[in-house]
């Protein structure tokens, strides 16, 4: 796994710059008590100072510093920090060098150094994420925790060895010029991707209160805080103590100093190693437990031995103490990282508060808007628009804009930004939040079915019908975790084994038809986006309000804004979807002619492409057939859904005997049938979407009577109904 990240020139840049200066701050880390107690003579109260100075900014800025990072550049902040860290400890061998170096001057590099660390160490760890993918940051986090150990490793022995052949002071000007080093390792990275514009922050007090809540809610999380919270509070109760008990009561030099402080740094490496290969066999619980407990008992025992003996137990204790620190890094499934949550709730979404679509869904205009980012967004001004009609009755119940490249490539970019996150959302997460949209679903199960109607013109059981189906799809994005398990197959070969990841691809985007404005779109993007993917939503502009209502349903049950963005339409924002570079996936439904276009268009733009046309569709009646189950069945798959469907039969052949006992009852049938607006009772065959769909149907049986077709029930006559 190094091997394949060190070949990512970035990230090596940035591991040799890090490895560079951790090695010359463990130089620091014994060199500046060494010339507080040798130099200046410091007791052990005055070396508590210059401990605490340097520690204490951690548990006081930490929390604030690491919410005040989120909003700046990463590597920026890195960058001055290594700037700075030089130039502080610089002045410790020049002091010394001029004869004013004290206690003081100590006190101030101390602290100055310990504040720099932090922002440099935070800015550090949430850069790593954005420097490699999330399937390798745990790899990357070994990485860097093995290039952590390793200068922990040799960092103090090679520090007590400059002490005593350079001197205490220079072995400090050491480590500024290692400072440098790093700082142009991360210069030399080059510029760093264009990083998303930020949404809002919901301020720096309501981050802080939400990741402690995160911390304490989270059981590991909560004893590893009190665990190590308690070891390094009494390790600082020990630490002043350490150097004036060597070099006083031991009268050891800093090399033999330096080589029992790189014990911890052996542990350490053991731990990196070891700690990922025994997580699944033991838990972590145990590896903490155990390391800490013996670590605990050797400094106990140090207290009654003698000095040779002191240097074996000292260092087994920091071995341990080592192993501690590595196992607790290495936590079961990879660390844990939070980010600010308003956008990943685990409670119930509030009603009428949190997670709804900001702003209007129709304009002063009387046109309906876009839906990016959670916001709904009016087509850019001069956009044209159409009507959107009720079949039944003709009337305009609203208007659907004209969107173009612009509201395409605004909702694509949305999806950009929220998929960095989104993809990192762990997969229990994302199906917790479906299972929500799903009971979101049932609960406006009837206004969806009659807006289904009142746009489409199904008739109200139809519509329940197909809301249901979509539903069931929905449902079964909600079995995700078996969904997008993997696969491992051992010694495929002499040595070889395989596995199978299975990973999200990135902005996904479908162009469902008029005839299912709920289903399709509920078979298009619940599974996608549960994948791991963001999308962007183009429904019919005959029926767009099926597709708009349920992103904004889909928004009241929690998910992130900008997962699910719809952009209204038609063929430019077709085009627009699918030549757009960031889109990765497209899926379309509809005609023959334009299924054939989109794939050729968006697989030429290297997309993966599902693209479904219509069908012609024949229904074959054998003579030994059930005459009344073949009649239902003809008129169930012709006249369902008004025909407006991919597999209504068109084409009915009867062979042999069956079609002298077929036609009378399918005629009488037929004629039997109540045509009508959908939301009235006992209608069985809506309206078609559109006078000139219905003119086409009258159209092709005026060809069929003219070219000698008996014409057994004339559905003409329902041509004179308004709508």
């Amino acid at each position: 796994m190094y091997a394949r990240l060190l070949r990512d020139p970035r990230f090596a840049k940035l591991l040799a710059g890090q490895s560079i200066s951790e090695l010359g701050s463990a130089v620091t880390q014994i060199a500046l008590p060494t010339i507080a107690v040798l130099v200046l003579h410091a007791g052990p109260f005055e070396l508590g100072i210059l401990i605490a100075l340097q520690r204490i900014p951690f548990p006081i800025l930490a929390l604030f510093v690491g919410v005040w990072i989120d909003r700046l550049p990463r590597r920026r902040v890195m960058i001055v920090a290594d700037v700075l860290r030089a130039a502080v400890l610089a002045a410790v061998p020049i002091s010394y060098g001029a004869g004013f170096l004290g206690l003081p001057l100590l006190y101030a590099v101390s602290l100055t150094t310990g504040v720099l660390t932090i922002f440099f160490d935070l800015a550090y760890l949430s850069y790593v994420p954005e420097l490699v993918d999330r399937e390798r940051l745990s790899d990357a986090n070994a990485t860097l925790q093995m290039s952590l150990s390793v200068a922990s490793l040799a960092g103090p022995g090679l520090g007590g060895l400059l002490i005593q052949a350079v001197g205490a002071a220079r072995a400090v000007g050491i480590d500024s010029a290692s400072f440098v080093l790093s700082f142009l390792g991360l210069v030399w990275m080059g510029p760093d991707k264009v990083r998303a514009e930020r949404r809002q922050s919901p301020g720096m007090l309501k981050e802080l209160s939400e990741g402690l809540g995160h911390v304490f809610a989270h059981p590991l999380l909560r004893t590893l805080v009190i665990t190590l919270g308690c070891v390094i509070l009494f390790g600082h109760v020990l630490e002043p103590n350490l150097y004036p008990f060597v070099y006083t009561d031991l009268h050891l030099s800093p090399a033999t100093l330096g080589w029992i402080l790189s014990a911890e740094g052996a542990g350490a490496v053991v731990g990196a190693y070891f700690s990922p290969r025994i997580m699944g066999r033991v838990s972590a619980g145990w590896i903490l437990a155990v390391t800490g407990l013996l670590s605990g008992a050797a400094f106990i025992v140090v207290s009654f031995a003698g000095a040779g003996p002191t240097i074996l137990i000292l260092g087994g204790a920091l071995i341990f103490n080592g192993l501690l620190r590595a196992a607790s890094v290495h936590l079961p499934g990879g660390p844990v990282v939070w980010k600010p949550q308003p956008d990943f709730p685990s409670g119930p979404a509030p009603q009428g508060v949190a997670h709804r679509s900001r702003g209007r869904a129709e304009d002063r205009d009387g046109v309906i808007n876009n839906l990016i980012a959670g916001e709904h967004q009016p087509a850019a001004a001069g956009t044209g628009s159409l009507p959107i009609f009720n079949p039944a009755t003709g009337e305009v119940i609203d208007n659907v804009p004209l969107s173009g490249a612009a509201e395409v490539d605004a909702a694509v970019r949305a999806a950009s930004h929220a998929y960095s996150h989104w993809s990192k959302t762990p997969v229990m997460e994302r199906v917790r939040l479906m299972f929500r949209f799903k009971a979101t679903l049932e609960e406006h199960f009837e206004e969806l079915a009659a807006l289904v109607t009142r746009h489409h013109g199904k008739t109200l059981d139809e519509a329940r019908g197909e809301v249901r189906r979509g539903i069931e799809v929905v449902d079964f994005a909600c079995g995700a975790p078996t969904l997008l398990q993997g696969r491992t197959l051992r010694d495929v070969s002499a040595g070889v084994d395989q596995d199978l990841y299975r990973y999200p691809l990135g902005v996904c985007a479908g162009i469902p038809p008029f005839n299912f404005p709920v289903m399709i779109p509920l078979w298009m993007f619940p599974l996608a986006v549960v994948a791991g993917n963001t999308y962007v939503l183009k429904p019919s502009e005959r029926t767009p309000l099926g597709g708009l209502r349920l992103a904004e349903l889909f928004l009241e049950a929690g998910f992130p804004e900008g997962v699910l963005n719809v952009v209204h339409g038609a063929k430019d924002a077709v085009d627009a979807l699918i030549a757009h570079p960031d889109v990765r996936a497209i899926s379309f439904v509809g005609s023959a002619p334009v299924a054939r276009d989109v794939y050729r268009t968006a697989a030429a733009n290297g997309k993966r492409v599902q693209a479904l046309g219509g069908a012609k569709n024949h229904i074959v009646v054998m003579p030994d057939a059930d005459v009344d189950l073949a009649v239902g069945s003809i008129l169930n798959s012709a006249f369902g859904n008004a025909g407006e469907r991919c597999l209504s039969g068109s084409v009915a052949v009867v062979v042999g005997r069956a079609a002298g006992n077929m036609l009378a009852p399918l005629a009488d049938r037929a004629a039997g049938m109540v045509v009508g607006p959908g939301d009235e009772p006992g209608v069985q065959v809506g309206p078609l979407i559109r006078a000139e769909h219905r003119d086409r149907v009258a159209g092709y049986i005026d060809k069929g009577v003219g070219e000698g077709a008996r014409l057994l029930v004339d559905g003409r006559k329902h041509m004179s109904r308004p709508g």
